[in-house]
């Protein structure tokens, strides 16, 4: 169709001052998204500006109706961490809400669980050596708390459907898997020390003289490695993938000796694989300004990583079968 025989669609804002105009409504969404974005975003609650204690806070309903910009529309309620305090927040997707609920109530379980976390941040096996390889990204107390959480996390919340609402069902839940914490936490801690063992050995492979032949390689893995181990990567990344880090760290350790006879092998599979991370990470974007969280995107993150385990280190194995093929498949899953 010609242009002059399109729609011409205009934007205005909740107050009806005009915005803008054209007749590509792809373009039109693209350009004004943010400010749609920011005029649709959910209104807190004077509620929501209080500190919800771990035992005593109210049911959380699962949604609502709310006025936004003038329209009823359906929130979603859930606890949120904000700096170490848990407040009641709204969302505008149920994901989105479902994974800050999940969040907080990791928070109220180190509250509810003080004792014991306070025996733990002494305890934990390896704290001076997790300091030292730690200290380029952070404070070894965070990365502790960090530990921590993430443990209640996979030891306490996962499997839990639906999540506990309310402080009566959060107390229950705690009081029933507590005494397995300490020992979870102590293998969580050692895991994560033999990761960054493996970090802080692959940094050293950087330093010296580079060979010019390598540095598209060499840019890759760097890439990889800031999306694997970063500030906060213990409670960011999820357990059943955790686990699996040392694995891709020795899938690198093995490219690195590989490298020097297969520069021009090593080239080309570093060019497919950049052009599917740009892809993942355009699409990750795309739905973190959306609210969305898909598992499907998630479960195509880490099947990236087993894909360059079955280029580069194929002895070690990988989780689940893989290929450029099924890769496909499953980014066909993936929410647009």
């Amino acid at each position: 169709v010609e242009s002059h025989l399109r729609m011409n669609l205009e934007i205005v804002d909740a107050q009806g001052k005009f915005l803008g105009e054209g007749r590509d409504l792809a373009e039109l969404t693209a350009r004004f998204a943010e400010a749609s974005q920011a005029a649709l975003a959910v209104p807190q609650t004077a509620k929501s500006q209080q500190p919800v204690e771990p035992k005593v806070f109210a049911a959380v309903a699962e949604k609502t109706q709310q006025k936004i910009a003038g329209l009823s529309m359906t929130v979603y309620p859930a606890l949120v961490e904000e700096s170490g305090t848990v407040k009641e927040g709204r969302f505008s997707t149920p994901a989105e809400a479902e994974f800050q609920h999940r969040r907080a109530l990791q928070r109220l379980l180190m509250q509810q669980l003080a004792e014991s976390a306070k025996f733990l941040r002494g305890k934990l096996p390896g704290l001076t050596e997790l300091g030292l390889l730690y200290r380029d990204m952070g404070r070894v107390d965070a990365l502790v708390e960090d530990i921590l959480l993430a443990s209640l996390d996979s030891c306490i919340l996962e499997g839990e459907d639906p999540l506990p609402r309310d402080g009566a069902g959060l107390a229950s839940l705690a009081e029933r898997k507590r005494g397995a914490w300490t020992e979870h936490a102590e293998r969580v801690a050692k895991l994560t020390l033999e990761v960054l063992k493996l970090w802080h050995g692959l940094q050293k492979r950087f330093k010296g003289k580079i060979d010019l032949a390598q540095a598209v390689a060499l840019n890759d893995i760097k890439q990889q490695l800031s999306h694997l181990v970063y500030p906060g990567f213990v409670r960011e990344t999820p357990m059943q993938w955790l686990k699996e880090l040392p694995r891709y760290l020795k899938a690198i350790e093995q490219r690195f000796e590989k490298i020097g006879a297969q520069v021009q092998r090593d080239r080309v599979w570093s060019g497919e694989l950049s052009g599917l991370c740009t892809q993942y990470q355009t699409r990750a974007n795309k739905h973190a300004q959306e609210g969305k969280r898909d598992p499907q995107l998630e479960l195509y993150r880490w099947w990236l990583e087993e894909y360059r385990v079955s280029l580069f280190a194929q002895q070690l194995g990988t989780k689940v079968p893989i290929s450029d093929k099924r890769l496909n498949k499953q980014w066909s899953q993936v929410e647009p």
